[in-house]
């Protein structure tokens, strides 16, 4: 086993690192130790956690020797400061990244002073973007996709509004001014998105306490969510006319987004489910044909829709494609697969002069519209669109309306120009 030898009657485990190392290292020249009188195989299982024990702190000694022109980077600092106990060697980046952060003027400025406290590591205040590449380590456990967003909120929403976190940031009422902040956007996010960002952020600053960097008191809880009112006002979508659906449909030059706009059309399905569709999401039934949404953004939008005869052959002939029926979709980390499109009709029909209140989902608004004026009932509107129904009964006790009721409301809907 490497490492391990035999010698005057004993198993000794022994590391010798690269010289440049050492003062880094909580040993003058090598590692060594005794196994003591054993058999080799429990010399080799003795030595197991000692040389990953050495080994790893000899990673950490590679990482905080960094390249010669970065010795007091962030990351090396992170590092050290992860160590139990400080090399003079160590000591001296720490004391160099502080010394570099002060101002050329006489008066000590915020990144100095909380360098400073986070080089003696008092807990006052730390640099608020400085601990998030290492909190994210600890998300292992979790999906993915929701390591990704947990961390993306923390960089985008919460850190550019607290450069510094200490008692004297992380006030209640600084927290509420952040929350009430996005009540002045044109489109405020949801209730269920605003609650994500002030989530994201407490969970961070309460790994920041556990850990002690940042002894302050929890101020997050306190701090109270705007209601669902208060975030619609102002948020008006509204859905379009044939003749502005007709005027997107003649200038669009993307293909697959022309079909995307014909589908949505038709069927009253947000962008994502129609990008989520694979050809066995397609099923005969009753001498017509079914789109099964299966990949919904909530329960109520897992359904069937009967598809119309005005898309019935484009979709039929996508039934041998392989993977996704639309298969140049985007490959984000969240796994969503609309977001070029999406865009490329934002600048369409920016271009075509519809402001801020005319956008993809308004399609959707079109196709209720239509199945209002048709005089569909609100229930089987409800489960074409994938809506929660507003009714208890129903919502409750309903298996759903029929396929003949659906497929009435679906052959309801069209349009005055001709789509082509």
């Amino acid at each position: 086993m490497k490492y391990v030898s035999f010698k005057d009657g004993y198993y000794w485990v022994r590391i010798v690192p690269n010289p440049k190392l050492l003062p880094y290292l909580p040993i003058k020249k090598q590692y060594i130790k005794s196994l003591g009188d054993v058999t080799q195989s429990q010399a080799e299982k003795l030595a197991i956690p000692v040389i990953s024990k050495w080994l790893s702190e000899i990673e950490k000694a590679k990482g905080i020797l960094a390249a010669p022109n970065e010795p007091t980077t962030d990351k090396t600092i992170q590092k050290i400061f992860e160590e139990d106990s400080l090399t003079d060697e160590m000591f001296d980046k720490v004391t160099e990244w502080v010394n570099n952060s002060w101002a050329s003027n006489d008066k000590p400025n915020p990144e100095f002073l909380a360098r400073y406290a986070m080089a003696r590591q008092d807990g006052t205040v730390v640099e608020s973007s400085f601990y998030v590449n290492q909190y994210k380590k600890t998300l292992s456990h979790l999906k993915s996709k929701t390591i990704s967003q947990r961390i993306s909120r923390i960089e985008t929403q919460f850190l550019p509004n607290f450069e510094y976190l200490s008692a004297k940031t992380l006030t209640t009422g600084n927290i509420q001014w952040w929350i009430d902040s996005y009540l002045k956007l044109e489109k405020p996010p949801t209730r269920k998105t605003l609650k994500g960002y002030l989530d994201s952020a407490r969970l961070y600053v309460e790994w920041l306490r556990r850990k002690g960097y940042l002894n302050i008191q929890d101020t997050f809880n306190a701090a109270q969510l705007p209601s669902e009112k208060q975030l619609k006002v102002g948020e008006i979508r509204t859905h379009f006319e044939d003749e502005e659906l007709r005027l997107i449909l003649d200038n669009v030059k993307d293909k697959e987004l022309k079909v995307l706009i014909l589908l949505a059309m038709y069927t009253g399905c947000r962008i994502e489910e129609l990008m989520q569709l694979k050809p066995e999401d397609i099923k005969p039934h009753q001498g017509r044909y079914l789109i099964n949404i299966t990949r919904a953004k909530t329960k109520a939008g897992e359904r069937s829709i009967p598809i119309s005869k005005e898309i019935e052959a484009i979709l039929l002939q996508r039934l041998n494609y392989t993977g996704y029926i639309f298969p140049y979709g985007s490959n984000n980390e969240t796994g969503t697969r609309s977001d070029a499109y999406s865009k490329t009709f934002g600048r369409l029909k920016t271009k075509l002069g519809f402001g801020r209140d005319k956008v993809f989902h308004s399609i959707r608004k079109t196709v209720a519209t239509k199945l209002e004026q048709a005089a569909i009932a609100e229930g089987v509107a409800a489960d074409l669109l994938g809506h929660e129904k507003q009714s208890i009964t129903y919502g409750l006790y309903s298996s759903g309306s029929s396929f003949e009721d659906k497929l009435r409301a679906i052959d309801s809907i069209t349009f005055q120009s001709e789509l082509d």
